[in-house]
């Protein structure tokens, strides 16, 4: 079924790639202009952590004169911060804009990195190190949320480049419900393989004899059948008549009298 839904997604949004085009220029591109600043600040930032990584034994042993013990207790710390920030950080990123959550964890990031010159003993430098870990977990949990907003998405194209004034007002409800009656047409003739027809209700066998014609008329297009959108989505409404019309749910009452075929 999830193969399905990609595919589906992936059918319509292929039927309006003009509308989303102008609605959203650069959302398509993979690398546009957010996600290079992303990759960019992501870069940077992992550059920072493992050019510091082999260097602050090397530091903690020539400074403060610790053994592998204390080195090995010192710089746990981090990590320990990380892990223990990163839960709280998803909840953050949930709660507030991404984008200022994500500028004033890379500034405290950077802000902590000055704190390694000022530690004068062992244990400021500890304390420092564990509170830079803050930063870092967050940072990492905030980056990757952004970075997956900014990707291309069929789904978001396809909100962008449907509706009223791009392709026809019952575009998305539509496919909603296509979708919808075609998962338990699905189911329908599962529970037929099983249990024998006799087993299901009239509403159950309009839902099976639904997912075979969808199947059959809509899905099976084939690459040489030229097809407009206004044209599937008639069809599609064409398909939605062999249901009861209570079970069209997902589509508003006024729209269904506005395009739902009339029984002959």
């Amino acid at each position: 079924m999830s193969n399905f839904a990609a595919d589906f997604d992936t059918y319509l949004c292929m039927d309006v790639s003009d509308s989303c085009n102008a609605a959203a220029p650069d959302a398509g591109k993979l690398w546009n202009r957010e996600y290079i600043k992303v990759m960019t600040c992501n870069f940077l930032l992992f550059f920072a952590f493992y050019l510091l990584t082999p260097l602050l034994p090397l530091y903690l042993d020539q400074q403060f004169d610790a053994d592998k013990d204390m080195i090995g207790l010192v710089l746990s710390g981090y990590v320990v911060a990380t892990l223990l920030v990163r839960p709280f950080s998803g909840f953050v990123v949930d709660t507030f804009d991404r984008k200022t959550v994500l500028t004033f964890c890379f500034f405290a990031f950077f802000i902590c990195f000055t704190g390694y010159v000022g530690a004068g003993t062992l244990l400021m430098f500890a304390i420092v190190r564990t509170l830079h870990g803050i930063p870092f977990g967050a940072t990492t949990v905030v980056n990757s949320t952004v970075a997956i907003d900014v990707l291309p998405s069929l789904s978001r194209l396809k909100d962008k480049g449907v509706g009223e004034g791009k392709t026809r007002e019952d575009h998305a409800p539509t496919m909603n419900q296509l979708f919808s009656a075609y998962a338990s047409g699905k189911e329908a003739r599962e529970l037929m393989t099983i249990l024998g027809e006799s087993a299901l209700t009239d509403t159950d066998l309009k839902f099976a004899k639904f997912a075979d014609e969808f199947e059959k008329r809509y899905v099976s297009q084939g690459f040489d059948t030229d097809r407009s959108i206004t044209e599937t989505l008639d069809l599609g409404w064409e398909l939605l008549r062999l249901l009861p019309r209570e079970e069209l749910k997902r589509i508003k009452g006024d729209m269904v009298d506005k395009y739902l075929p009339k029984e002959d």
